[in-house]
């Protein structure tokens, strides 16, 4: 069975042009580990565009190394972010992690 990661933003409630860079870097090494990647978003308050666009790339990578990504604990101004860009059309998104780890097949 493939290893689950579960990733938290390390406590951000913000997730802006100060650190896009940086979680961007964490989310690509996400990769290198393999397996199965649930991002936990209970803390984040704040998503700029410059995320989203690094969420689309690594979904995209995910794929292509044959993984899946499952998003959980989005706020509900954060989950409204995804609805108005249709993303919650590509991510699985799910309540908490432990239902976000269920999911998977």
């Amino acid at each position: 069975m493939d290893e689950i990661v579960v990733y938290d933003f390390q406590g951000r409630e913000e997730l802006d042009e100060l650190n896009a860079d940086d979680v961007g870097r964490e989310l690509l090494q996400l990769l290198e580990r393999g397996g199965k990647i649930v991002l936990d978003f209970s803390s984040v308050k704040l998503l700029t565009s410059t995320h989203l666009a690094k969420l689309i790339v690594l979904h995209k990578r995910v794929q292509c190394a044959g993984n899946q990504l499952h998003l959980c604990g989005l706020r509900p101004h954060v989950r409204k972010v995804f609805e108005v860009t249709q993303l919650n059309k590509i991510f699985p998104i799910y309540h908490d992690v432990a239902e976000a780890c269920a999911s998977f097949h």
